[in-house]
């Protein structure tokens, strides 16, 4: 349910842009422009309604609390979920983008490029980051992330928690090595079919290293309280990824409020950078009769 104001930008965001709102906060992290060197832009026919402008506000209700950001355990409960995908740090980023249906054709995402070796008895797939690309606190973001990334998702560990199970072929996980800061190649054997298998690698939520390198050494990285709702609302500075928002506060069981990235690697076709709107603010909600009368009053802008 949406209000009429609302609805050419809500559609822009669910066509792919992700462009959600803004809200003007009090004493903000700077959001200071950076604009990518190599960035990914998203061609015209991905805004139905045209291009947008910057500013706005987009308020929105969820019926049940956000418990967790971890990237790992965010999947599967719906509200965690969004709220982990709006700080950037699960579900993005994605090294390839593209049409996952039939048939499979990807696209450069975090990526720049990448190429399939069909070999025997491996399959190698050499991709190469952006250049320029950063995490959302404004480190760079390099090969050793992705190989962070693979180390956290295949630990013996973590390894049924992150879901990277599901990658075992023949009894051995996917090869991975850095060709240099940019580059790098995974490594699988030739038996499976490549664009599924390159999709399931895409799952992946790429790992910013200096941001779980403690937790992965200690052994905390799945232990309960790791990037939860209370941890973040008292340490959103600490929620780091790619996406294009970062957590800017919250309040478990009221609202979290989603700051635009100022490094974040999209731009429309004008070199605009994305998304549009300064932030998106979550309130959450006992029930769906609460919700409503937020939106008849103005408060909320989609239930």
């Amino acid at each position: 349910m949406n209000r009429p104001s609302c609805r050419r930008r809500w559609r822009a965001w669910l066509g792919g842009v992700l462009a959600l709102t803004g809200l003007v906060l009090a004493q903000p992290r700077a959001l200071a422009q950076f604009p990518p060197s190599e960035p990914l832009r998203v061609p015209e026919s991905n805004f139905p309604d045209g291009y947008g402008l910057k500013g706005g506000r987009y308020t929105f209700a969820a019926t049940s609390p956000a418990r967790t950001f971890h990237p790992f355990f965010s999947v599967g409960d719906p509200t965690s979920q969004q709220a982990a995908a709006l700080a950037g740090v699960a579900r993005f980023p994605a090294l390839l983008d593209g049409f996952f249906g039939e048939p499979i054709r990807l696209t450069g995402g975090m990526a720049a490029s990448f190429e399939v070796e069909l070999g025997v008895p491996d399959v190698r797939v050499v991709m190469r980051l952006r250049r320029g690309l950063r995490w959302s606190d404004g480190e760079a973001v390099d090969c050793q992330d992705v190989a962070f990334t693979v180390a956290a998702h295949t630990d013996p560990r973590y390894l049924q928690a992150s879901g990277a199970a599901g990658l075992m072929v023949g009894g051995r996980l996917p090869g991975f090595a850095c060709l240099d800061g940019e580059a790098f190649a995974f490594s699988f054997p030739a038996l499976v079919d490549v664009g599924p298998y390159l999709i399931q690698l895409n799952g992946l939520t790429l790992l910013p290293q200096h941001a779980h390198q403690a937790a992965f050494d200690d052994g905390t990285l799945t232990q309960e309280g790791y990037w939860d709702a209370a941890f973040a609302g008292q340490h959103p500075e600490r929620l780091v990824g790619a996406g294009p928002f970062r957590l800017n506060s919250g309040t478990p069981g009221r609202d979290w409020v989603f700051e635009r990235n100022p490094y974040y690697w999209k731009v429309d076709g004008r070199d605009a950078q994305l998304p549009y709107f300064n932030a998106v603010r979550m309130v959450e909600v006992a029930a769906y009769g609460q919700a409503l009368m937020g939106f008849r009053g103005g408060d909320l802008d989609k239930i």
